[in-house]
């Protein structure tokens, strides 16, 4: 999964550029398993512990936020804070790509 935030959108990070993955008790990013149940749902399982650079990175220059699911054949669920930056009356647009081979699916 990437996310290209643009310009605006931003996600919490330290003086250094580093995602803030908890701040002051309240979670910025999350990331939990998913499994599916008899019904078509989802049930939320366990946390992946963060911060992990195996799994979650952040590029500060091109503003991309790319999760590497650890293991390709399970379910995720990717939550994360971000604050609108921009100035009153902007319009904010974000698109989510999911990349899995060769294919991309998009969301926005």
């Amino acid at each position: 999964i990437k996310d290209e935030l643009p310009l605006g959108l931003d996600l919490r990070i330290d003086s250094k550029g580093n995602l803030l993955i908890e701040e002051g008790g309240n979670i910025n990013i999350r990331i939990a398993e998913m499994s599916l149940r008899s019904d078509g749902t989802y049930e939320e399982g366990n946390d992946i512990p963060l911060p992990d650079a195996d799994v979650l990175t952040y590029d500060n220059n091109s503003r991309a936020l790319t999760f590497l699911p650890p293991d390709a054949g399970k379910a995720y669920c990717l939550e994360y804070v971000t604050d609108i930056t921009g100035e009153g009356g902007m319009n904010v647009n974000n698109t989510v790509l999911l990349y899995l081979n060769d294919i991309t699916a998009e969301s926005t």
